[in-house]
């Protein structure tokens, strides 16, 4: 049967379509808890996928080890009362602490992808209706793509010279509107 979850767990979108937005429109606690499952089970599978999956649950370190590892820390890191926002910051620590951040893009991407990017935010640790959700991901895990920039060589706080570079190589000088720009 159905159970206490709205979705079972599954990384298809189409089957369990749950997101960081949802939080405001479920049940304390389970529906609150299965959003955020839906989010660890997707990395769960994700890093399983990167590294295998190893059966040995006291000296494996395939991907579902590595994960559980990941989560067991992170709740030692994060915050007492956390937001969703803090659980996944703590995440991403245990990741420095454990794997020297190697997995850092992935377990962003994952996130991201139910809402909880890089820009999300929280709002109170105490309510779950002040939350805003983003899919965003930091600039260090997105892709290089070619733009257009306007380098301020004069320092007078407007682009002057038209260069196309990728954004992971974006000068620390850059204008990003170019309306702003003369």
């Amino acid at each position: 049967g159905g159970g206490i979850r709205e979705f079972p767990y599954t990384r298809d979108m189409n089957i369990n379509p749950h997101t960081y937005g949802d939080v405001p429109n479920v049940a304390i606690p389970h529906g609150v808890g299965s959003v955020w499952c839906a989010m660890t089970w997707d990395l769960y599978w994700n890093m399983v996928d990167v590294y295998g999956f190893d059966d040995d649950m006291y000296n494996g370190t395939g991907g579902n080890n590595m994960t559980m590892q990941l989560v067991i820390d992170g709740l030692k890191l994060q915050a007492c009362s956390p937001s969703f926002v803090d659980s996944r910051d703590a995440i991403l620590a245990a990741d420095v602490a454990n794997y020297d951040g190697v997995n850092q893009c992935l377990i962003w991407e994952t996130f991201a992808r139910r809402g909880l990017g890089f820009s999300a935010d929280q709002g109170s640790n105490n309510s779950k209706s002040d939350g805003v959700e983003a899919f965003d991901l930091p600039i260090t895990c997105r892709p290089c793509t070619p733009i257009d920039w306007f380098a301020d060589t004069d320092n007078d706080g407007f682009g002057d010279v038209n260069n196309s570079i990728n954004t992971c190589e974006q000068p620390n000088n850059y204008v990003s509107n170019a309306e702003d720009c003369d």
